[in-house]
């Protein structure tokens, strides 16, 4: 009798898990074939084939945040004082000078912590005694607290904290 061999070659394509890092690739196991010849009749038995995945991670790519570099400013202006400035109810508004201010900006409130409006530019060689400062006209009130706050702005136009606040009480 004729004897049949039976070879089975299993292909297995490997995937692609979508993009997320890991690969698996299949791999394969056959066992051999058997034959048995009953009378004029063959069969042939193929043992089960066994797929064992293996599995590759690849760590994830990581992009860090672009940098964004943010000038500072200056410091906060420190200092500050407001008194009678002369005859007329004038006021002095004076602070220390601060190193790297291009120009002061001054704020007045007519009432302590209250919204500030923009009164005027200094510039650093604006000075009342060893101050830099500035006498200030009288506002609309002339009699009660009259509240001050002054920022630093450096050259390049960049206005720092307001200084805290400072009230005359005339």
């Amino acid at each position: 009798m004729k004897r049949l061999v039976l070879v089975a070659f299993l292909l297995a394509a490997c995937g692609d898990s979508g993009g997320l890092g890991s690969t698996t690739t299949p791999s394969t196991t056959i066992a051999p074939s058997t034959t048995t010849t009953v009378g004029a009749t063959t069969t042939t038995t193929v043992a089960p084939t066994t797929i064992a995945p293996t599995t590759t991670t690849v760590a994830p790519t990581t992009t860090a945040a672009p940098t964004t570099t943010v000038a500072a400013g200056p410091s906060q202006v420190t200092g500050l004082a407001v008194g009678l400035g002369g005859g007329s109810l004038e006021v002095a508004v004076t602070w220390d000078p601060h190193p790297d201010a291009d120009h002061y900006r001054v704020y007045f409130s007519e009432l302590p912590g209250g919204d500030k409006e923009f009164v005027r530019e200094v510039e650093p060689t604006e000075m009342v005694g060893s101050q830099v400062g500035f006498i200030d006209y009288p506002r609309n009130q002339t009699e009660g607290e009259t509240c001050y706050v002054v920022s630093a702005v450096d050259g390049d136009g960049i206005e720092g904290p307001v200084s805290v606040e400072a009230c005359f009480y005339s």
